[in-house]
């Protein structure tokens, strides 16, 4: 009997396992009737996943005819089927969650604002808020902060400190004519310790929050005015743990700059994501910039196609690298916007990078936020259209570790290569050395060996057309092995290792 109850505990064990590490699939979105939709954060659940979104709705109010936002949060399974979802919403004011963190009691807590009518009907007037909502979505606690009629303030990050109050980063105009970054310093049930607002030339406003090595805080954002391009500057702010102004900076050259994110890295500096507005509010390239803890620039990539990209959100991985979101301008049909992601480490060499169009042709697709899963993979939540239909809907997709939507998917930007072309690895499967011929050996090619889990496991730099690589130390299994040259992905070839 101790031997039968073994045995069944041994392959539970292993059904366990294999469930916890076989990448999961799936890419739906969701739709409210009529309604024009969002998603906004995601999460990791006992149940599967759960997210923070929106819709806008219309509503006539005698005189008047215009939208209302409603915050959605909605619960998924492991598969990416709707378990339940709840709004929070009013029927005159629109609410708007625009970031949200999970608290170190396993709730849920969202900052953003409220916008308010208080003259005929018009929106004039937006409050910043927090609403804490529990493990199922229900709404604990709300408060609003910076009121001022026909004044402006926003809530746009929010950070939990080790004492289990808050700080909020956001935009405001309360006090002056142009916008201005706040901090909010918070205790555990929303109430203000202190509040700060940061005069400037410009408008500024702040988007992201990171906690800095010595307790205090930077944000990120953008100069609209006064900057080096004479039009948009990126944005950077530093502060003491009470919120008193250290230092700010502008990043950019003659073209318009945003950063639209910030992450610390681990050796104390700061990782931004935006992109560049050349003339008329239209996006150009991305931009990743790497600064150090004073705020100098380490290093700083454009990336695109100079055709209306950008990153948004920027995020660190388990395995000390860091993937972007954004949005990507097709150039074959330039009407399509593809949702963006990718890979890079603290040098910012790219790893991999994947374009996602859900239904093709003409329609947007845009990621906003990003978690890691159980199974090495990611889930992302957004938004997309979907023009056959003429929707806007919510969108939850599952990837796995190389951003493959399915199994074996091909992985990153290939160029178009003439015929005569060569990338060959031999033997395959190989031992001890792998031979490695190409006609591709142009400054900057590098081959790029990868794990099953996308973890780099080796790279060699190309300058010839013939080379030998020692691979008797790698572990026998299936690896991918990528030819690159700059931030493109030239060729990705599957290798086995006996």
């Amino acid at each position: 009997m101790k031997v039968l109850i073994t045995i069944f505990l041994f392959f539970g064990k292993l059904l366990s396992l294999h469930a916890q590490f076989t990448p999961t699939y799936f890419n739906t979105d969701i739709h409210f009737l009529t309604k024009q939709a969002w998603g906004k954060n995601v999460f990791i659940t006992q149940q599967g996943y759960a997210t923070i979104g929106g819709y806008a709705h219309d509503i006539n109010i005698p005189g008047n005819f215009r939208k209302n936002e409603v915050i959605v949060f909605s619960s998924f399974n492991s598969f990416g089927d709707t378990l339940f979802t709840k709004k929070y919403d009013s029927p005159v004011y629109g609410w708007v969650a625009y970031s949200t963190i999970t608290t170190n009691e396993n709730n849920y807590i969202s900052t953003g604002w409220k916008n308010l009518d208080t003259i005929n009907y018009t929106q004039d007037s937006t409050v910043a808020f927090l609403i804490k909502f529990d493990a199922n979505g229900d709404t604990l606690w709300t408060k609003e902060y910076m009121y001022a009629p026909q004044k402006r303030s926003y809530g746009t990050a929010i950070y939990q400190e080790a004492d289990s109050g808050f700080v909020v980063c956001g935009i405001t105009n309360k006090y002056s004519a142009n916008m201005r970054a706040m901090l909010l310093r918070l205790d555990k049930d929303g109430n203000v310790l202190w509040e700060k607002n940061y005069p400037n030339a410009g408008d500024v406003y702040a988007y992201s929050l990171a906690k800095a090595a010595d307790g205090g805080y930077l944000l990120a954002g953008v100069q609209f005015g006064g900057g080096t391009s004479g039009v948009t500057d990126a944005y950077a702010l530093k502060t003491d743990s009470l919120g008193n102004f250290m230092w700010s900076k502008l990043y950019g050259g003659a073209k318009g700059d945003i950063n639209r994110s910030v992450v610390k890295t681990l050796d104390g500096g700061y990782i931004f994501t935006g992109g560049t507005i050349p003339v008329n509010d239209v996006w150009e390239d991305g931009v990743i910039r790497k600064i150090n803890a004073n705020g100098i620039v380490e290093w700083e990539k454009n990336i695109g196609n100079e055709n209306d990209n950008a990153f948004d959100p920027v995020f660190s991985l388990s395995d000390g690298n860091y993937a972007v979101l954004g949005a990507y301008r097709d150039t074959i049909n330039v009407n399509a916007l593809n949702a963006w992601l990718v890979k890079f480490d603290i040098n910012g060499n790219i790893h991999w990078q994947r374009f996602y169009n859900k239904y093709g042709g003409n329609n947007h697709n845009y990621f906003r936020d990003l978690k890691e899963t159980p199974d090495k993979g990611f889930v992302i939540i957004g938004e997309l259209t979907n023009l056959s239909l003429w929707q806007q809907n919510m969108w939850l997709i599952k990837l796995d570790s190389l951003g493959c939507d399915i199994a074996n998917c091909s992985v990153g930007i290939t160029e178009e290569m003439p015929n005569e072309f060569v990338f060959t690895l031999y033997p395959n499967p190989a031992q001890d050395v792998l031979h490695i011929e190409t006609t591709y050996n142009k400054e900057q090619t590098i081959l790029y060996i990868y794990d099953i889990t996308g973890k780099e496991i080796r790279q060699t730099s190309i300058k010839s057309n013939y080379q030998q690589l020692n691979i008797s130390t790698l572990p026998a299994g299936l690896y991918l092995c990528r030819l690159t040259q700059g931030d493109f992905n030239i060729k990705t070839i599957k290798l086995l290792k006996q």
